[in-house]
């Protein structure tokens, strides 16, 4: 199960019932409904979405659409009844999936969205004792529970369980959770020591001065 988390934006689209049911078919288990741009700012800086679904109405709905996507980096899918050229020529500056018109049909609905999921590889999945991790969205599940992840805990769990059996160097891992910024050996030892009293399942192993790493 992927447990995926979507958007549907727009007044056309929070009570849409046949997409709504498609989403439940896919596995989209939190579904959040946003009508302004505000609205949709305030889910997104609380929480890890996969997927927007969004409708376009006119220049201004493509423009906060654009500034979303470049902020967020978030996958969006396009339904509306816009066939306005101007617009559509506006809305090819935006990094979409797909365009449907609507009224929705369920079987071209269907095959975008596994077409987009194929594309996003959100199937790649690690096991790791009890816990299973998506790669490309970097999700965790435990007992079928989603693990809420910082953002830097998120940076390193990707690195240690795609580098299980593997010691990775402190250079590496300040890299990837500091960019590159300086960061002290107090502050990485407090924040790793918080990680591993977090997942006390985790078997990480720790070599003073040089690295650390995760071992089954």
């Amino acid at each position: 199960m992927f447990h995926l988390k979507t958007i549907l934006w727009g007044d056309e689209l929070v009570n849409d019932k046949k997409l709504i049911q498609t989403l439940t078919k896919f596995d989209f288990k939190t579904i959040e409904k946003v009508s302004t741009l505000h609205e949709i700012v305030n889910v997104l800086s609380k929480s890890k979405i996969d997927m927007i679904f969004s409708q376009i109405k006119n220049d201004t709905s493509v423009k906060n659409l654009y500034n979303i996507q470049k902020k967020y980096r978030i996958p969006i899918i396009c339904i509306s009844t816009c066939k306005d050229k101007k617009i559509l020529q506006e809305l090819s500056r935006v990094d979409i999936l797909g365009y449907l018109l609507k009224p929705i049909r369920v079987d071209e609905l269907e095959i975008l969205i596994y077409l987009s999921l194929e594309k996003l590889n959100f199937s790649s999945l690690i096991k790791y004792k009890n816990f299973t991790y998506y790669t490309n969205s970097q999700k965790i599940i435990k007992n079928n529970e989603e693990i809420y992840l910082s953002k830097k805990e998120g940076h390193l769990i990707f690195i240690l369980l795609t580098n299980i059996n593997t010691n990775i160097n402190y250079e590496t891992i300040d890299k990837h959770i500091w960019d590159d910024n300086y960061v002290n050996d107090n502050t990485r030892r407090n924040f790793i020591y918080r990680f591993k009293k977090k997942f006390p399942e985790f078997n990480i192993k720790i070599e003073k001065g040089i690295g650390l790493g995760l071992y089954y």
